[in-house]
């Protein structure tokens, strides 16, 4: 459920639209690329679940503080909760779902409440 409207800029609105399986988007800086990664979560949220999906950057910290912030905060504009519907760096709650393939370690790992994971 989108709890506002979720306004977007050309270059992230040809990306919504194009809604290719796979896709490189090279924009400069402030276009927005981190909140389409928002989006792209959600889809594989919604259609993939159980499944693991890479988010990749140069690093962890560079993830954690560039690409995720914005990420997360489109995820919030349409409804997802941090520690109700995902949990980021720990363990999932019990009675929660978990991808098909075991996760060892959740350091570095993102776990959505149906099982889907990045």
């Amino acid at each position: 459920m989108i709890t506002e409207l979720v306004h977007l800029n050309s270059p992230q609105l040809i990306s919504v639209l194009n809604d290719a399986p796979c896709q490189v988007d090279i924009h400069g800086r402030g276009t927005g690329k981190s909140y389409i990664i928002g989006w792209e979560i959600s889809n594989i949220v919604r259609r993939m679940p159980r499944s693991v999906t890479a988010i990749t950057g140069r690093t962890f910290g560079q993830i954690y503080t560039r690409t995720l912030p914005s990420s997360l905060k489109f995820l919030e504009l349409i409804g997802y909760e941090k520690d109700r519907d995902f949990v980021i760096g720990r363990r999932p709650p019990k009675g929660w779902l978990t991808p098909y393939e075991k996760i060892t370690r959740y350091d570095n790992f993102i776990s959505f409440s149906n099982g889907t994971g990045f």
